[in-house]
């Protein structure tokens, strides 16, 4: 008697699926820079990037209260979103606060414009307040949400604002600072300018800032003009180093009184740049060590109107990289998930990921899925909010979907010498590329490409290649 076992041939291909609840997005608000004065109102925009099909959002502004009074929700956006006053919880602005949520009554998804504006706060501007007052994108009282027609969280990103202010008096004596951008660990020179300055007999005032972020080094009496005849003993450096102050003191001696033209520079400041990267710090004319006085040759006592300099400090020191969930995936469901890191407040930083097939993002946390097998050079750039950029490189593969195929020579054999030949007819565009598994159902393996089998009882047998 014959024994004949049977062998049922079954193929199979595996390949993990990953997916990630993030939805992806280039969704950005953003606040403009703006420019005003002392005692005045002025209207600061709410504006959105890649608002598309968006069924819903909310979020919370703030603001210094030092500088800015809350006023009024001037404009309500276009009308296509229906926004009304009740959008808003205006409850707490006395403290800077401000809140505003949003969704879409027809449940149909509402798309503008880049750049439109969803809403205008305007604030009184308080006086003797020259420098900046940022207004900002928070997560308090509401945090920021953006949902759109898929019903899910999307992934944003925001860009604050700020009002600059001067509150120069055109008619008076005005002591001019600059607002400007320098490098962290340098020496930099700050130019004290006057404008109005007509007839002078005397002045004197003081200069201040931050001496955690600079530290004076002195001053450069090159550029001053020879008709005021400046030397180091006009001015007074006691408190320079412990307290951030320096006095300025200066008179006619002929008492004829001295006319300068507009924007010439009285004297230098000389300061080493002690703060970090994105820090900004004010320099400012105060009486803090003398008292804030100008008279002319007849001795008039005469109004004097100041302006609050500014540094930003850049360091050219931020680096970027980041991590990938797998760097190899199937092509079926492949799932890339990035995720930033930084010695940077990765919060701070703005990104643009290049994912090498023409498709890019600007979120943080960026997901991508590719349509085709193949190598791709995924770069992120990061930029900080002073400008310093820096780039990474990674590589990601996305494997061919495999056709598994095996034959075999006999599928039907007795147990006495039975031997079981399986040719592998798997194919792929890159043949070296594949592995194999091969399952005979009697608990044995083998993982070369043309495996023989010999099983040891009678019996019929599911056979497997992965």
């Amino acid at each position: 008697m014959q024994l004949f076992k049977n062998l049922f041939i079954t193929l199979f291909l595996f390949c993990t699926v990953q997916t990630n609840a993030q939805v992806p997005s280039n969704f950005k608000l953003l606040i403009p820079e703006i420019s005003d004065t002392c005692n005045t109102t002025v209207d600061v925009p709410i504006k959105a990037n890649q608002f598309i099909d968006m069924l819903a959002l909310q979020l919370s502004l703030g603001w210094d209260t030092s500088k800015l009074v809350f006023s009024s929700v001037s404009s309500y956006g276009p009308g296509s979103l229906g926004i009304s006053s009740s959008n808003f919880g205006l409850t707490n602005t006395a403290n800077g606060s401000l809140v505003f949520s949003w969704n879409d009554a027809n449940v149909s998804g509402k798309t503008l414009a880049d750049s439109t504006t969803i809403f205008t706060v305007r604030f009184t501007i308080k006086d003797k307040v020259s420098g900046y007052a940022y207004v900002r994108f928070q997560n308090d009282p509401i945090i920021i949400e953006a949902v759109d027609t898929r019903y899910a969280a999307m992934a944003y990103s925001t860009v604050d604002g700020r009002v600059n202010i001067s509150c120069l008096d055109p008619s008076a004596l005005n002591i001019l600072l600059p607002s400007f951008t320098d490098t962290c660990k340098t020496v930099t020179t700050v130019p004290v300018r006057v404008k109005n300055f007509k007839d002078m007999a005397s002045l004197q005032f003081s200069v201040t800032w931050d001496t955690s972020k600079l530290s004076c080094q002195g001053v450069d009496l090159t550029n001053s003009p020879v008709s005021l005849a400046l030397q180091n003993t006009n001015f007074g450096f006691t408190d320079t180093l412990n307290k951030g102050s320096l006095s300025f003191l200066w008179y006619d001696n002929n008492i004829t009184g001295v006319t300068l033209a507009d924007s010439t520079i009285l004297f230098n400041i000389k300061f080493l740049i002690k703060g970090a990267d994105g820090d900004e710090t004010n320099i400012d004319i105060t009486d803090s060590s003398v008292a804030i006085e100008a008279i002319d040759k007849s001795l008039n006592a005469l109004n004097v109107s100041s302006n609050t300099g500014v540094l930003k400090i850049f360091c050219n020191d931020c680096q970027i990289a980041f991590s990938v969930n797998d760097t190899t995936q199937c092509l079926l469901g492949n799932s890339f998930s990035f995720t930033p890191s930084s010695n940077k407040n990765l919060a701070t930083l703005s990104y643009l990921w290049n994912f090498g097939d023409s498709n890019t993002s600007i979120v943080q946390n960026a997901t991508h899925t590719y349509t085709a097998a193949g190598n791709y050079d995924v770069k992120l750039l990061a930029t900080t909010p002073t400008g310093c950029k820096d780039s990474s490189i990674f590589t990601v593969t996305v494997s061919e979907m495999p056709k598994a195929k095996f034959s075999i020579n006999d599928s039907s054999q007795c147990l006495n010498e039975n031997s079981f030949v399986f040719t592998n007819l798997s194919s792929i565009i890159l043949p070296d590329t594949l592995r194999y598994l091969w399952k005979f159902g009697d608990d044995k393996i083998d993982s070369v490409r043309n495996p023989v089998h010999v099983y040891d009882s009678a019996k019929t047998y599911l056979v497997k290649l992965i």
